[in-house]
């Protein structure tokens, strides 16, 4: 951890660390176990080559070792790679995005891709990193604890209280107020309005706290359960990350569109306004 150490500042400390998960050594142990089978079945014709088979392997532990990804209470540090270096360091009021990326088999065994995107800097994969949604939920709670809602920093409430009372009147004071109650009610959830074919109305929580939710046709894996043929077993997902929320579809047979476009490889993030189709049953959106 000597780069994330060297570029912490002062009064600043690490909140959470996040590790490589092992499934890094699994392709180098399983080359490995190849090249040791064949050096033992063809002793003493073979014996050099099967020596070779062993580098994926320290490949594997090299990259698990020199991996950095950290969260503190200030930025986000992040090292990746050792030939060929990828770094990050960014301010946490300046983080636009951070999303996790889990195939079947990485909700199977706990591990992901973190993608970080923000102010200045392009999106950033980190792959195969161990418990991703547990630290993003890190990353978000260090946001939250730093960052005023709109992208201001704690001094810059105090600053806005003070300019609301000294540049407003009463009535102008109480529309302040009343606008940033609004805006929490927002930040605190949606409430999604499912309207069926035959006309019923079903809704939905979904409640900000960083969870991943399913939507589907399923009552036994799905966390929103929508009754309707038209409607995948597993239809879409809705992903959160620092105050924004993505729907990914899951390769369901009638797809997934918002306001009648698309949602194909990439997850679109939603907005309030946006309409939503999955198969036959259109979704609005509302606080909650």
């Amino acid at each position: 951890m000597a780069y994330v150490r060297d570029s912490l500042g002062r009064d600043e400390h690490i909140v959470e660390v996040a590790t490589k998960h092992w499934i890094v050594f699994v392709p180098g142990v399983i080359i490995a176990l190849v090249g040791v089978g064949a050096f033992v079945s063809l002793y003493p014709e073979v014996r050099i080559w099967p020596i070779f088979s062993f580098l994926p392997l320290v490949w594997g532990i090299i990259e698990y070792i020199t991996t950095e990804f950290v969260v503190t209470n200030r930025k986000i540090v992040a090292k990746v790679g050792v030939i060929s270096r990828i770094t990050i360091e960014q301010r946490l009021e300046k983080i636009d995005s951070v999303r996790v990326i889990q195939g079947i088999f990485g909700r199977m065994l706990n591990y992901g891709t973190i993608i970080v995107a923000g102010s200045g800097i392009s999106e950033t994969a980190v792959p195969r990193i161990a418990d991703p949604i547990a630290f993003r939920q890190k990353i978000e709670s260090a946001t939250e604890g730093s960052v005023f809602p709109g992208g201001r920093s704690s001094s810059s409430r105090g600053r806005n209280h003070q300019y609301a009372s000294a540049t407003t009147g009463a009535g102008g004071r109480q529309e302040y107020w009343e606008r940033n109650e609004r805006q929490q009610r927002e930040r605190e959830g949606w409430l999604l309005s499912a309207v069926l074919p035959d006309g019923k109305i079903v809704r939905f929580e979904l409640p900000f706290d960083g969870r991943s939710q399913t939507i589907g046709r399923s009552t036994r894996e799905a966390d929103f359960v929508l009754n309707e043929e038209s409607v995948s077993r597993l239809h879409a997902r809705f992903d959160q990350s620092v105050g924004l929320v993505w729907i990914a579809d899951l390769g369901s047979l009638n797809h997934t569109f918002v306001n009648e476009v698309e949602v194909k490889a990439e997850p679109v993030v939603l907005r309030l306004t946006d309409r939503i189709r999955l198969g036959g049953v259109n979704l609005t959106i509302s606080t909650l």
